[in-house]
């Protein structure tokens, strides 16, 4: 999908970005909570409903025709740096061999 202007949206990024916030933020509530400063408007009640929506756009690109093959070139992509990360994890840090 794509705005009024024309440009691309990273749907999955944000998605991914959202569902790492909410995450993260509750490892460190638990862990070390002195660390959190700042204090997210209405979380995790947001960050739930911006997964929820992406959701729906998402999965609004894999069902309108128009949309569906960036669908799939985003799916392959995600996919792509998904395999490129598990590869690098494997193999371990740059230097470490």
């Amino acid at each position: 999908m794509t705005t009024p202007s024309g440009r691309r949206e990273p749907h999955f990024a944000i998605t991914g970005i959202a569902v790492a916030q909410v995450r993260m933020r509750r490892k460190l509530e638990r862990t070390e909570p002195e660390r959190l400063t700042l204090k997210m408007w209405l979380f995790p009640w947001l960050s739930r409903l911006t997964i929820a929506l992406m959701a729906v756009v998402i999965g609004a690109m894999a069902w309108l025709p128009d949309s569906r093959s960036q669908f799939w070139l985003s799916l392959l992509t995600v996919a792509v740096v998904l395999a490129g990360y598990e590869l690098r994890r494997r193999k371990g840090p740059a230097g470490a061999g």
